[in-house]
């Protein structure tokens, strides 16, 4: 789900990337939102980002997160949605369309995202920090 959900992200960048250079060379200025460095650009040179609230929801579903009760986890799954790939990374598709990870420095491919894990335990470590797990809590009753 997050292959697909990141490959759909990655052709909406893309339109929004020809649609702020044609506005560009129309003159029309920059669009709003987040923000994120573009490597074709001038360095130091920034462009919007767009992110709905679909994303981060579906996001936050995949990797568990209670919307109604962990809010405070939300910014956090924002990040995973905005974080790019590896460098050493490629997003290849198969022949039915599905993506995996061709990681082109150890020569290997796979199915999961390669900051699956890595967003997966920061998510965790900043729950645990937020809700002391039932254990600790049962220790200090009487």
């Amino acid at each position: 789900y997050r292959q697909k959900l990141m490959a759909e992200k990655r052709r909406q960048l893309e339109v929004e990337q020809a649609a702020q250079q044609q506005r560009e060379l129309d003159g029309l200025g920059q669009s709003g939102g987040g923000w994120a460095d573009d490597s074709m650009d001038e360095p130091g040179d920034r462009r919007a980002v767009p992110i709905s609230r679909q994303e981060v929801s579906e996001m936050a579903g995949y990797y568990e997160v209670d919307e109604a009760t962990e809010c405070a986890l939300l910014p956090l799954v924002r990040e995973a949605v905005l974080c790019p790939l590896p460098w050493m990374y490629q997003e290849v598709l198969d022949r039915n369309g599905n993506p995996y990870y061709y990681n082109t420095v150890t020569d290997t491919s796979q199915r999961e995202h390669p900051l699956d894990e890595y967003w997966r335990e920061k998510i965790g470590d900043l729950r645990t920090s937020l809700h002391p797990s039932a254990h600790q809590q049962n220790q200090w009753q009487i």
